[in-house]
């Protein structure tokens, strides 16, 4: 049975908060110090009244079955992350950063992706400025560097179905992040509130 342990940061103080940004990790405390580096690196464009606060406990899941399986922690939790930008914006756009692993599952790469809404840093046409995305791409690199393996990719398992169409079960795994990428588009989170 391989584990990953889970990370879930809350995002509130803008509107339509909260949200949830939710890693999983090998070691979920050493992930901790690079994921609050990389917020931090970009908290210019984060809006003003914006705080991302990051847990210093969590669950343990067993990748294969989706079973909670215990609790990592308590450790003390990283200094939240607080945004100083001041522009307009919208509250349910951002960017999102697509992870990138090694692994390979029904015949398809397995990828995870992170979405960082609100996002301040645009152009007059509404995408992201240059500068923003040299920043974010400069920061990515440091995380991954730090993260070192460390974050994991989860793909969920899946229960068979009778169809249609049929479909059979598949047991999760968890591989780790090699690389990301961020696309020069501007992305909307929706919620069941919508």
């Amino acid at each position: 049975m391989a584990s990953i342990q889970k990370v879930q940061c809350v995002w509130t103080g803008f509107s339509g908060a909260p949200g949830t940004t939710t890693m999983y990790a090998t070691a979920a405390a050493d992930l901790l110090a690079p994921l609050r580096a990389f917020l931090n690196a970009n908290v210019a464009i984060f809006p003003t009244g914006l705080t991302i606060t990051m847990p210093g406990i969590g669950d343990i899941i067993n990748d294969a079955t989706g079973e909670l399986t215990g609790t990592w922690g308590p450790v003390t939790s990283p200094a939240p992350v607080v945004g100083t930008g001041v522009a307009v914006y919208s509250a349910p756009s951002g960017v999102s950063v697509q992870w990138h692993t090694t692994g390979i599952v029904d015949g398809r790469r397995v990828k995870g992706r992170t979405y960082l809404v609100p996002w301040l840093g645009l152009q007059n046409d509404g995408s992201p400025s240059p500068t923003s995305l040299a920043t974010l791409s400069t920061s990515l690199a440091t995380y991954l560097a730090a993260s070192a393996g460390n974050m994991k990719v989860w793909q969920r398992p899946r229960l068979a179905s009778a169809g249609p169409p049929v479909v059979s079960a598949r047991a999760g795994s968890s591989w780790p992040v090699d690389g990301s990428q961020v696309g020069d588009f501007m992305s909307v989170l929706r919620s069941r509130r919508d």
